[in-house]
């Protein structure tokens, strides 16, 4: 066998490599943007839940009291 085609051989079984290497990461990209899409997805949903007890809470942790201080 020649160097020519031993070296053929060898960079054809390294492209296979990457390219299963890729396919992995490609994969692990899909599973990642499912997890994102889930976590966006769950404070979308009670993101505004969130947003309108703040001032409840605000108040019961004592807050800022800007009117109070300056009397």
């Amino acid at each position: 066998m020649s160097k020519f085609e031993e070296r053929k051989k060898m960079l054809a079984a390294e492209s296979e490599v990457y390219r299963q290497l890729l396919k992995l990461e490609v994969q692990t990209f899909k599973v990642y943007a499912v997890r994102t899409k889930k976590r966006l997805s769950f404070f979308g949903t009670y993101g505004p839940l969130v947003m309108s007890g703040l001032p409840i809470l605000t108040g019961f942790s004592g807050g800022k009291n800007d009117s109070r201080s300056n009397d």
